[in-house]
């Protein structure tokens, strides 16, 4: 088995933390309209097919998005709280770096001694904040899209969300690079930098964690994808018949229903790594 039993419990217990209190947070600013409406909305899905319930389910997210972030961009608000949702997300990729690759995490604590998490605080502040800022104006005008969107512009516009958060991130890296070569004059040559995107992508040609930092800038998009699977997780449920009707009941979908969907996905996610490591015991 290529993950221990230990290594997937941590893993876990920082992916159901972390979505825990995305769906708490969207629960505690979300207005009263707007739960009645997402409580409706989730008590509808039993009657809906599982692609009408995927390309609805992001319109019950436009406007938590907009109460957590606030709905203007240019703000101080929005800004800091960008920062906020940036450090975390990067917190959780550290946990899951250490827990997946311990062998690369001993290395760069040798290399580093006891200022290695700090350093890795530090490049956070340089690679993520502001290109993080920027991808979550990105990811506000693809929710915008795809509140009107069929299936299939919904796949487009979620793999279109990717590529620009990619495009976004590693242009902050060009120009942080570029910035670098003007003060210093030592210009970075293409195999440095072919170098740098092993390291961003792959975690590889560096002792630094370069790939914390360039996966923590999908936060957003992953929480748009977090949002979709709990809302897939909740018509699972209704096809349950009476069973699915009384765990919603249990669950306060009336009172708490981001909460709620939040409560749903954790035990579907519980559900793929008992799977994943039951598989893991045979084989």
């Amino acid at each position: 088995m290529t993950v221990g039993i230990s290594a997937l419990v941590i893993i876990w217990v920082a992916l159901i933390s972390g979505i825990l209190l995305l769906f708490h947070a969207m629960e505690e600013t979300v207005t009263p309209d707007a739960k009645r409406s997402a409580a409706d909305w989730i008590k509808s899905v039993a009657a809906k097919s599982i692609s009408q319930t995927i390309v609805e389910s992001p319109q019950c997210f436009i406007e938590a998005f907009d109460r957590i972030f606030g709905d203007r961009h240019l703000t101080w608000r929005c800004f800091q709280r960008s920062c906020v949702a940036s450090m975390i997300a990067v917190f959780v990729m550290t946990v899951v770096w250490v827990v997946l690759n311990p062998s690369s995490c001993q290395q760069f604590l040798l290399y580093k001694g006891t200022d290695a998490f700090r350093m890795i605080f530090i490049l956070a502040l340089v690679f993520n904040l502001v290109p993080d800022y920027i991808s979550l104006l990105e990811t506000r005008w693809i929710l915008r899209k795809v509140a009107q969107a069929s299936m299939k512009e919904l796949i487009m516009l979620l793999v279109l969300d990717a590529i620009l958060t990619g495009v976004i991130f590693f242009s902050g890296v060009g120009i942080i690079i570029l910035i670098y070569s003007v003060n210093t004059g030592d210009w970075v040559g293409v195999h440095t930098v072919l170098e740098f995107l092993n390291a961003f992508i792959l975690f590889r040609g560096s002792v630094i964690p370069f790939g914390i930092l360039f996966y923590s800038t999908y936060f957003t998009s992953v929480w748009l994808y977090l949002f979709i699977a709990a809302s897939i997780a909740t018509k699972l449920l209704y096809s349950l018949g009476r069973t699915g009707n009384q765990v919603l009941a249990l669950l306060k979908v009336e009172d708490k229903p981001f909460n709620s969907m939040g409560i749903l996905l954790i035990g579907l996610l519980t559900v793929a790594f008992a799977i994943y490591a039951i598989i893991g015991v045979i084989v």
